[in-house]
Order: C-alpha cells, then structure tokens, then sequence
C-alpha cells in the first residue's frame, strides 16, 4: 500500500510540475529555487517560515552601514569536470564577475531599456564582487579551483531524494560524492561549476539555499495575529551546503560551451545574477506561485508588481497578468533579474529588492562582505568621540548578534564581548 502511495506522489508531482514549468513543456529550464522551497517544505515544516523570516528581518532591520557604502564579496568558483568541454576556461569566470558588477551596481548597457514605469524604482544595490585571492587557508589563490570528477553530470533531484524530500545536487558540495568541499561558507560565496543533468524536474540552470541563518522565528501573519515566537530558536542548515551551483552552460557570457545546452536565452552571465539574489534573500516575483495563481502569491517585496507566473523565457512587454493592491494596474515586470525572462531583456533590481539584499548581507551574511571604511576603531555612534555611548553601541550590537567593522578592535571579523572589553579598556587606558 505504501509503495502505491509513494507511486502516485511521483506521478502526482510528474503532473503538476510540467502544469506548473512550461504549460505542457516539461524541459523548460529554470533554477532550482522553486523547487527546493517545495522539497525542503516536505521534511521541514517550519521551513517556509524560516525563508520569509530573513526576507521579513532585513526589512526591518535599522542598518547602521551607510546606504552609499559598497559592500564586496570574496568569490571562489568551484569547477567540477568530467571532460574538456565542461572544464571553463578562466577567463569567463572574469567575464562573469564583471557582469555581475555591471548588473548590480546598474552600470549594465541595457539600463536604458528599463520602461518609463518603473525607471524610478530601479536601482544600483552598490553590491560588487571580486575573486577571492587569498583562500580559507590564508594562501594565495585566483579564486578557482579545478576538480576532475567521475561523475558524468550532478542530478537534481533523484527519486529517491524526492521521497525524502533531500536535494541530490547537493553532492556536488561533498568531496565524498565526486564533488568539492566548500570554502569557509561565512567568508566566502562559493559557486559550484557542473554539469547539472536534465531529469525529472527538466533541465537546471543553476540552484541556490537562501539565507536562513536568523535563530530567532519571526511572526509573518497580519499585525491581528502575531503569535511570539521569542522564545523559539532553530538551526536550520548544516553551512557547508551554502552556496551557489550553476550548470556549466550558463556561467558567464562568451562562454564557448553556450550552446550546448540548445538555449539562446541563457548566454549573457545573468543566470549567476538572478541566482545571487537568491543567495542575498530574494524570491522570484511571481512568489513561486503554483499553477498559475502567483496573482495571489507575493514575493514580499513591496515595488515589484503581482505576477500570475513566470515570464516563460522571453521579451514579451505586453504581458499584464494580474491587477495589483489597489486596482493599480502594472504590467509583468520582465526586465526584473528575479523572473524567468530572456537574459536579452533583464536589467532591473528594485529599490525594495535592494534594500533587502544590502540587509541580509549585514545581517544574515555579516562576515562575507568587506567595506572601504572611513571611521575611527571605536566610534559606533560616528559623534567624533570614542566615550560611553560607543560602549552601550557596541553591547547593542553583540547582544544583537549583528557586525559592524567600526567595533571590531582586534579585527577577527567577529563583534563580541571581547571587542566591548578592548573598547573600554581603549577609553579608560587601561
């Protein structure tokens, strides 16, 4: 009888997916996000929670980092190949990191092509990425590693793993399945090169764990129905499955290997831009709607109009599949990084999308980003005096479990009880 039940589940899920994906066209290509939320959900029922938990933090968060401060990421791309043909050469990893640059600091050439309707709302993230030069050992590096592997490609999800609700790619990350141990997750933004294998769920282009490392569950109902979840803490995912995967095709622009996949939309280095949003908190704008009813979904980000499903790969401006808040109508914004459109026609973060990224990285990612700071060690309050008040700055900030470069005296990338003791001993002359 159990065999029967798992059985249908498959077939079940076979059904709805290919309604879901690609109206009848089950191979679509598309990242992994979507479908992660729903298997994680499978084993995990506070996972949902957890997800809108960082989304809902940042948002709220007081950030008391300038909003003019860049903040710059350390990146390592871990290429694993089986053959020639899907061991990238380096160059495109620097293509790939200056179009992500160009994307988030909206520098990109095609900024110009965001519509009169939501021009005002775009916005440069002021995000910057670099390859890592110094690895988690504290040797030199060019920040890519090179993994010759047995394994002929990485599955998505086998099925086994989608009974249990576990995501096979994650092996990619394990240097026991063929794949390649992450570098120290809190310091740098790992992205796994591979041949992700088109099965089940149609082909993968690249696939993300959104931040969820916030221990305190926060309330997500209307402001009528707030249960406290103060007391309720959680750990939720083991850090060395942080990080991003991408399918060998997609990474980069100019990659030889473009084409191999069949695919002309996915050629301009914007599947990486789209799943770092991922990485930095951000949904897709449809709220990974189900069967078409993200009309009714939201992506929790207040700028970005209501959308009845994904932009299904192309440029189609005309597209105005829901009414929003209000009676206002908008159409689908497809030139947004977080929909499913040609990478020829995104070229958008919003204000509000922004402002949750910059956040999760202060406060779910503190240690991932450097600043070019401009501060005294130890004026938390910047009042050009280094007195008390910094003092009860700094407590609040290690009771917080937040990081701020300016408290950091000993300069271990980590704000505790240790900096407010050198802190005090600075002001007392101790």
């Amino acid at each position: 009888m159990i065999k029967i039940v798992l059985v249908n589940l498959y077939f079940v899920v076979r059904l709805f997916g290919n309604s879901f994906y690609s109206e009848n066209n089950f191979n679509l290509p598309h990242c992994g996000f979507d479908l992660l939320i729903h298997q994680k959900m499978k084993n995990d029922n506070n996972y949902k929670l957890k997800m809108k938990n960082i989304v809902s933090q940042s948002k709220k968060s007081i950030n008391p980092l300038s909003d003019d401060d860049v903040y710059k990421i350390p990146v390592v791309f871990h290429v694993l190949y089986n053959n020639d043909e899907q061991n990238i050469p380096d160059y495109i990893f620097d293509e790939q990191i200056q179009q992500l640059n160009l994307d988030y600091r909206r520098q990109n050439t095609n900024a110009i092509d965001t519509r009169e309707v939501f021009f005002d709302i775009a916005g440069d993230a002021k995000i910057e990425f670099y390859l890592a030069e110094i690895d988690s050992e504290g040797d030199s590096t060019n920040g890519i590693t090179r993994t010759f592997t047995q394994n002929l490609g990485f599955e998505f999800i086998e099925y086994d793993d989608l009974i249990l609700g576990e995501i096979t790619l994650n092996n990619v990350k394990k240097s026991n399945e063929g794949g390649i141990d992450p570098w120290d997750t809190e310091r740098f933004l790992n992205i796994w090169v591979c041949n992700i294998e088109g099965g089940d769920f149609g082909q993968i282009m690249g696939f993300t764990y959104p931040p969820i490392e916030i221990n305190t569950a926060l309330n997500f109902t209307s402001s009528d129905a707030q249960p406290i979840w103060s007391n309720f803490s959680f750990q939720v995912e083991d850090s060395s499955l942080q990080g991003i995967v991408i399918n060998y095709t997609a990474i980069g622009p100019l990659n030889p290997q473009a084409e191999a996949d069949g695919l002309n939309h996915n050629d301009l280095g914007r599947t990486l831009v789209h799943e770092v949003g991922h990485y930095l908190g951000l949904r897709h704008i449809w709220g990974d709607a189900i069967l078409n009813n993200g009309c009714e979904m939201d992506d929790g980000i207040n700028d970005t109009p209501f959308q009845a499903n994904f932009s299904f790969y192309n440029c189609d401006f005309s597209m105005n599949s829901c009414v929003d808040e209000g009676g206002l109508i908008l159409p689908d914004m497809v030139e947004n990084y977080m929909d499913y459109s040609s990478e020829h026609c995104m070229n958008m973060f919003t204000v509000n999308q922004i402002e949750v990224m910059r956040a999760v990285l202060q406060y779910a990612r503190p240690h991932l980003f450097t600043i070019d700071i401009n501060c005294e060690m130890g004026d938390l309050n910047f009042d050009g005096d280094i007195n008390i008040n910094d003092i009860i700055e700094i407590i609040n900030f290690v009771l917080g479990n937040n990081f701020y470069f300016c408290g950091d005296l000993n300069n271990d990338s980590v704000l505790n009880i240790i900096d407010a003791v050198l802190l005090v001993e600075l002001i007392t002359g101790t």
